[in-house]
């Protein structure tokens, strides 16, 4: 009789040991699972933040979005054509100004870093080695054109031709602009050129400069308010 009981009790302290044996290995596969899941859905979550982040700087960038197109219009009672320029915003017309002095199509758009302005190419002509291009530059709160300092012509002339251009008693050349960026906010660079080796040449002090029928410099145009 007590050698059955003590069967009956080893058999139960088997059983309890497989129990916990048991229970304790399940335990252990769902730590580790669960553990293991954990940076899959880390990941999961960066990703969607990513991709969150790029949608939104999508959004950003089309809310500022600007685009302008010259436009030309002869006038049969005119000699030189009407031109303006309409502004787009998101795609949409906002505003078309005129633009009165030039006699050629506005060329150049350059948006400000601030996107509060954009400056463009003009230009006039008169007859032969009569054409002056210049830069110009319109306000978007308001479209109108702006003011601009241009004294850094006569020093970059100046210094390119090696003489005071401002004590000269004639100074005459073509002026055409290849290239416009902005420097800042409120100041434009542009490339220039002045005179041109087809016949135009630069002239001073009543005669041709010598060996300087054109010269390349770069002149900045700063924003006067």
């Amino acid at each position: 009789m007590q050698t059955q009981k003590g069967i009956t009790s080893v058999i139960l302290v088997v059983v309890i040991v497989v129990l916990v044996v048991a229970a304790g290995f399940f335990a252990y596969q769902y730590f580790v699972s669960k553990t293991s899941n954990q940076p899959q859905v880390q990941n999961e979550q960066q990703n969607q933040n990513q991709q969150q982040q790029t949608v939104n700087a999508n959004v950003n960038a089309l809310k500022d979005s600007y685009s302008f197109n010259a436009v030309e219009v002869q006038n049969p009672d005119e000699k030189y054509p009407n031109e303006s320029i309409e502004i787009y915003k998101n795609q949409q017309l906002v505003k078309t100004i005129d633009i009165k002095n030039t006699y050629v199509k506005p060329s150049l758009f350059v948006l400000s870093p601030d996107q509060k302005y954009f400056a463009f190419r003009v230009a006039i002509y008169g007859g032969t080695c009569v054409y002056v291009a210049s830069p110009m530059v319109v306000d978007l709160s308001d479209f109108s054109i702006v003011n601009l300092d241009n004294s850094d012509i006569k020093r970059k002339i100046s210094s390119a031709l090696g003489i005071d251009i401002s004590k000269v008693i004639k100074f005459s050349a073509t002026q055409e602009i290849n290239d416009i960026k902005w420097i800042s906010n409120n100041e434009i660079e542009t490339t220039m050129q002045f005179g041109d080796n087809t016949g135009c040449p630069i002239i001073y002090a009543n005669k041709p400069a010598n060996s300087l029928s054109e010269i390349n410099v770069d002149v900045d145009f700063t924003i006067v308010k």
